[in-house]
């Protein structure tokens, strides 16, 4: 079982939350039907079409899934109390007034520690971000990820890596406030909703109050039909270090410091709301793309 670095997301500027630090584990799966029987002295888990997907019958499959799920949040129908009558379709009347209100619901289980899924406040800034007035708006749509580089010093310099998109073309779907026909005849846009969209990388720190610290220039990922241009409408929603790297493997034991050995950063994104697609960049590549935001700064924070 690996244990991973914590996963942060920001949904919004300014606002920054963590879901915990999520460990997995192997399983292996024979995959079966009820039109096939288990091979006999096969004791292998069985799995269903859910899990298997396409994988033939009687084949083997190695899946790997979360082993420390956040389970405190999570509640069984069959513990709600009784629907109110007032929500039901059929009243019944107790005289002139309704019955009492339905017994409160059962007690929720312990928060559970070192488990991955629970969502948690970090840090909130949205106030002092709705004051800026921007031409285009921008939206980070992707995880944030622990990265590390070492400083001219030698010093380790850690930040949270993120990517953000804006478009500067809107369709006429985007643009009317009336109830937007997608099958409308002689369309004189390209597309119906936003378009042309160009992304940025940015860090902040890697603790509260999660300051900005650099930003990049905007740029868009090639076009697998023409590498000298990209597609109008691609969207960036994951970014992650490669796992294939030996650098990685190595330093994925908890408490290791892999962030700092890592080279590679993958990138998955959409294409024309069609299409998926995974992007690989240099991590040094990455970090000269940055620019600090403020004078003499740097674009990581040194531990």
């Amino acid at each position: 079982m690996a244990a991973c670095a914590t996963v942060y997301i920001q949904p919004w500027l300014g606002l920054v939350a963590s879901f915990g630090a999520p460990a997995f584990e192997s399983t292996r799966y024979l995959c079966l039907s009820r039109r096939v029987e288990r091979p006999r002295g096969d004791t292998t888990r069985a799995g269903d079409k859910n899990v298997c997907g396409h994988t033939p019958l009687l084949q083997h499959l190695e899946l790997e899934s979360i082993a420390n799920p956040e389970e405190s949040s999570l509640r069984n129908f069959r513990d709600r109390p009784p629907p109110h009558p007032r929500h039901t379709k059929d009243r019944k009347w107790f005289g002139n007034t309704w019955p009492p209100s339905p017994p409160p619901p059962p007690p929720r289980p312990p928060i559970q520690t070192n488990r991955f899924g629970r969502l948690e406040l970090l840090h909130n800034e949205t106030g002092q971000m709705a004051l800026l007035r921007l031409k285009h708006r921008l939206s980070t749509t992707a995880n944030l990820l622990h990265v590390a580089k070492r400083a001219t010093d030698g010093k380790r310099c850690g930040a949270l890596l993120g990517v953000g998109h804006t478009r500067r073309r809107e369709g006429d779907c985007t643009k009317q406030t009336t109830s937007c026909f997608l099958f409308k005849k002689n369309v004189r846009h390209p597309f119906r909703y936003g378009y042309q969209y160009t992304h940025f990388f940015y860090t902040m720190e890697p603790h509260p109050p999660f300051r900005l610290l650099a930003t990049s220039n905007e740029f868009c990922l090639a076009s697998a039909q023409d590498p000298s241009d990209c597609e109008s409408v691609q969207f960036v929603s994951g970014i992650s270090l490669d796992p294939a790297e030996p650098q990685w493997r190595q330093h994925a034991a908890p408490g290791a410091d892999y962030q700092l050995e890592a080279r590679t950063l993958l990138l998955s994104y959409g294409i024309n709301d069609c299409e998926a697609k995974l992007a690989s960049f240099g991590l040094e590549r990455v970090w000269g793309m940055l620019q600090p935001v403020e004078p003499g700064g740097r674009p990581c924070v040194v531990d």
